[in-house]
């Protein structure tokens, strides 16, 4: 049965600026605007399921804030109360080689400092995805909610691990968590003096934090640890060249959340199809997908 509830997603939306390196000393270069950020990408990735979802963002004011306002208007997701600020920002920038790796990346991250959370029904959310770099203002009022509404389902994404620190104090509120594995060893390193292996760890800090644990782990998939159990899944194979890794995380991201919370289908099964999504996504230029794979 489908969740008719909404899905709640706190994070930031940004002009995309993504510039691809095909070749640099015959400077062959390509580049792409849209719409992206973890929040908006997240959202979109959900949206593909025909859930309902909300989005919490806000961006700065200008051009820039103009062209987010009306992509986001333009996709037809319901976003919370503006939260536009009044200077210039939103902006993502990203280069990548010509394999699809990014090479350099850097957003606009301190305006979301000054984000609000207003204006929701939280009797009416099944789901809330917020971003680790959330300020803790928004933190509080999401724990206060849970504590309220235990049946939510209170899901975090780390994005990066310097902004461990501020979501730390909160983690055994959550009932998910992600993470690549990068972010997921900085984690792990606040918890254990030694980190010997880590799908040991991985599967102690599940059971600690009693949540259902998913690192990502490049090009040799996903562990997924819950209750101490862990699974590796591999990378779905596709054979055309990968173009961006830019919304890969976001794409599995959204697709379980969809998947198993919103039309309870099992968590491996969940991983399984976010799999493909994001071998799909990794071949766009955007970073996320305007219709999900045949194969989903």
């Amino acid at each position: 049965m489908i969740d008719q509830k909404k899905v709640l997603v706190i994070g930031p939306t940004f002009l995309d600026v993504q510039v691809f390196v095909q070749n640099i000393t015959e400077n062959q270069v390509n580049s792409n605007l849209s719409i992206g950020g973890k929040g908006y990408n997240v959202t979109q990735g959900v949206k593909l399921f025909k859930l309902p979802v909300i989005l919490c963002t806000m961006y700065g004011a200008g051009e820039v804030g103009e062209y987010i306002a009306g992509k986001i208007k333009e996709s037809g997701i319901e976003s919370l109360e503006s939260n536009e600020l009044q200077q210039t920002g939103g902006i993502f920038v990203g280069v990548h080689d010509k394999h699809g790796d990014t090479i350099f990346d850097k957003a606009d991250t301190g305006m979301f400092e000054s984000q609000k959370l207003e204006g929701v029904d939280f009797s009416q959310i099944s789901t809330i995805l917020v971003l680790s770099s959330t300020n803790d203002t928004i933190l509080q009022q999401l724990i206060k909610a849970k504590k309220d509404y235990p049946q939510i389902n209170l899901c975090l994404e780390i994005s990066g691990k310097k902004t461990i620190t501020g979501v730390w104090p909160y983690l055994g509120y959550f009932d998910f968590i992600i993470a690549n594995k990068i972010e997921t060893v900085a984690l792990m390193k606040t918890y254990y003096d030694k980190i010997e292996n880590f799908e040991v760890s991985l599967n102690m800090l599940s059971r600690e934090l009693a949540c259902i644990f998913i690192a990502t782990i490049d090009k040799d998939g996903v562990i997924v640890s819950e209750s101490g159990k862990s699974t590796t899944l591999p990378i779905y194979f596709l054979p055309e060249p990968i173009v961006s890794t830019v919304g890969a995380g976001d794409s599995v991201t959204a697709s379980i959340i969809a998947l198993h919370y919103g039309y309870n289908k099992s968590l491996l099964e969940s991983v399984e199809k976010a799999m493909i999504v994001a071998s799909h996504t990794i071949r766009s230029k955007e970073p996320f997908l305007d219709k999900l794979p045949i194969t989903i």
